[in-house]
């Protein structure tokens, strides 16, 4: 099942490629649907390829194929009920800290059905690999994935996989409280680059949210 945004943007490549011959960029995706960036049209475009909808050559520019054609249907279909959607946030790390930007959506994705009871649910892309080996319902939380996190979970138990914000920069890692008083959020990766990070009361540091699935 596609989103309405899926949809959209599917109907938007069909005309795109019937009234100029070829595909749009994602650059154009982007701008005619006022997406936050071009990886935010990317996502969608890989979605389309992954439910069998589009095709696209890898490293070659403007390369999407029409693999199921938009009919009246799909047309019809538009605008109807789908399936319920929560918004991207922006990017949370497996890594290093990035800055955490609520305010900026950078689109919509699918809740999965186990998950449309969470009030307040909210999604966010993962970028790096700090988290590689953790996974939810079997899969697992690679750089490009996207995370479901539960708001509403401020003090999850050790063990859980959070979305924590220290100084204003979020990362996702496992969560565990030491006997003194200190929180440790480690990573579970494949890159033994990454190390646990330590913090106490005095740090600017909460958890914003417990990660409780994975697209």
């Amino acid at each position: 099942m596609l989103t309405r945004k899926q949809k959209e943007i599917f109907v938007y490549i069909c005309d795109f490629l019937d009234k100029n011959g070829i595909s749009p960029s994602l650059e154009e995706i982007k701008s005619h649907f006022n997406l936050a960036s071009p990886s935010t049209a990317e996502y969608h475009v890989k979605n389309l390829c992954s439910k069998g909808y589009l095709r696209q050559t890898k490293g070659k520019a403007r390369s999407l194929e029409i693999l199921k054609p938009a009919s009246d249907m799909m047309l019809r279909g538009l605008f109807q009920t789908v399936a319920k959607t929560v918004p991207i946030f922006g990017y949370a790390n497996a890594g290093t800290a990035v800055d955490v930007a609520e305010e900026l959506i950078e689109g919509h994705v699918e809740i999965p059905k186990a998950l449309e009871t969470i009030n307040n649910l909210f999604a966010l892309f993962v970028d790096g690999d700090s988290m590689n080996r953790a996974s939810i319902d079997g899969r697992y939380i690679e750089d490009g994935s996207i995370v479901f996190i539960d708001p509403n979970q401020k003090k999850p138990e050790t063990g859980s996989i959070v979305l924590s914000v220290i100084d204003n920069h979020a990362n996702i890692k496992v969560i565990s409280y030491t006997e003194n008083g200190f929180v440790k959020l480690s990573p579970h990766s494949t890159n033994s680059t990454h190390k646990p990070i330590l913090l106490s009361s005095s740090d600017n540091f909460f958890v914003n949210g417990k990660v409780v699935g994975v697209a």
